[in-house]
């Protein structure tokens, strides 16, 4: 678990955010915090995430409230998480247009919930506490397995730019073929 900081802006007054990053999971049993930016309670810890990235068994679980009161939990319905090996998981939250888009490996995924984001952003106050690999307090749920190159942006990346930072990530964006000879060299 990684205490990410007090007082974190990354979703003040933003109207849209994506959270991405690398997961190796050793277990897809339970459910394990991925990152989590609570609401702003005045500093004291809480359950309450405004924001948090979750597995849920073998599925990614979205929570978001951007009221930090009426919260939208969004759950994949394919179960795209398996044990072993690195996936790149991305979340598109939009709360101007009241939605959340989760990809796995730069595809989109079949997902149920139902998104409520009153308001056109998130609140301009700071979240009281953030985490890496739990709840936003620092607590469980823990994520067994690793978690690289966590990036949270103030913007609604879109699915073209999720696929293409998946394939350049994975050195399938660009194929180079073989050396080729000029005539006459």
């Amino acid at each position: 678990t990684v205490d990410a900081a007090a007082n974190s802006t990354a979703t003040s007054s933003a109207s849209a955010v994506t959270v991405s990053a690398w997961l190796n999971t050793d277990t897809v049993s339970g459910s394990a915090g991925i990152y989590s930016a609570s609401i702003n309670n005045g500093g004291a810890s809480t359950p309450n995430s405004r924001l948090a990235l979750e597995r849920n068994g073998s599925n990614v679980q979205v929570i978001v409230r951007s009221d930090d009161a009426t919260a939208s939990v969004i759950v994949t319905t394919t179960n795209p998480f398996s044990t072993g090996a690195w996936q790149h998981v991305s979340a598109v939250v939009d709360v101007l247009a009241d939605t959340v888009q989760i990809y796995v490996d730069g595809v989109l995924q079949a997902t149920s919930g139902t998104v409520t984001a009153p308001g056109t952003a998130f609140p301009s106050s700071s979240s009281a506490r953030t985490a890496v690999g739990s709840g936003d307090d620092g607590t469980t749920p823990f994520f067994d397995g690793r978690i690289d190159e966590l990036q949270v942006t103030s913007v609604a990346r879109s699915a073209a730019w999720i696929k293409a930072q998946h394939l350049a990530e994975t050195g399938a964006f660009l194929t180079v073929g073989a050396a080729q000879a000029v005539a006459g060299s």
